[in-house]
């Protein structure tokens, strides 16, 4: 009698440890899912971080080009550069008014 009480006990402890590892098993993986959510989430954000960064640059060589009178060919092709196996684009789009000191308003678009 003595031995079936034993052996029961052994499945009993057999059954809890399967289960604590099926628990486990969920619970890693749902760290695993918010870790990957993160990592994606914090991806965009740097990609936009960027490309603002780039839509600076390129209103700043618009700038330096307008106060030394340079040619400017990147006004009509835009500017392409890659960043970490990504291409951020820029573009401008140039309003010039008719006011007496001619100012310009300009917008920067940056894809990526």
């Amino acid at each position: 009698m003595k031995k079936r009480n034993s052996l029961n006990n052994q499945g009993f402890l057999l059954l809890t440890v399967i289960v604590l590892i099926m628990a486990l098993t969920v619970i890693v993986i749902g760290f695993m899912s918010i870790s990957v959510s993160q990592i994606t989430s914090s991806q965009s954000i740097i990609d936009s971080i960027k490309a603002g960064e780039e839509a600076k640059g390129f209103a700043y060589r618009y700038h330096a080009g307008r106060l030394s009178n340079t040619a400017m060919p990147f006004l009509s092709a835009g500017i392409s550069e890659v960043s970490d196996e990504k291409t951020f684009t820029s573009s401008i789009t140039i309003q010039t008014s008719a006011a007496p000191n001619q100012t310009d308003r300009y917008r920067v678009t940056t894809t990526y």
